[in-house]
């Protein structure tokens, strides 16, 4: 395997109540520019995908998640790959990372800035 054909691992978690999706706007250093995610993040070595995910949403949004259905869609770039992740969560999410997180239904997260991978998992899964 050449060194060029190694992604970064991500990890996502899509969390759902009443038909709408929590999502939240960062920053997007490299455009700098505001873009919203399904919050995550890159997976450290010798974690498995569900403890990346409880890992980032404590240190992201200081909760702790309730129920880790495992992945649903895995997505990839030319740079990364995205683990998307069924999650339930029962406590309150803190924008600790994030300048907002708002519970959106799927036709309104379609029109919002997203990465790239974020938007292909709306289009194909959520739409």
């Amino acid at each position: 395997m050449l060194i060029a054909d190694i992604k970064v691992e991500v990890v996502a978690g899509i969390a759902e109540k009443k038909g709408k999706y929590l999502v939240g706007r960062k920053t997007d250093i490299q455009s700098n520019s505001e873009i919203w995610e399904f919050p995550g993040g890159k997976m450290e070595v010798g974690e498995s995908i569900e403890e990346t995910l409880r890992r980032e949403w404590r240190e992201e949004l200081e909760i702790e998640i309730a129920k880790f259905y495992g992945p649903i869609a895995k997505l990839e770039n030319e740079e990364y790959r995205l683990h998307f992740c069924a999650i339930e969560i029962s406590e309150t999410p803190a924008a600790k990372e994030h300048s907002e997180l708002a519970w959106l239904e799927p036709k309104k997260i379609g029109r919002l800035t997203m990465h790239a991978l974020d938007s292909q998992f709306v289009l194909k899964y959520l739409l």
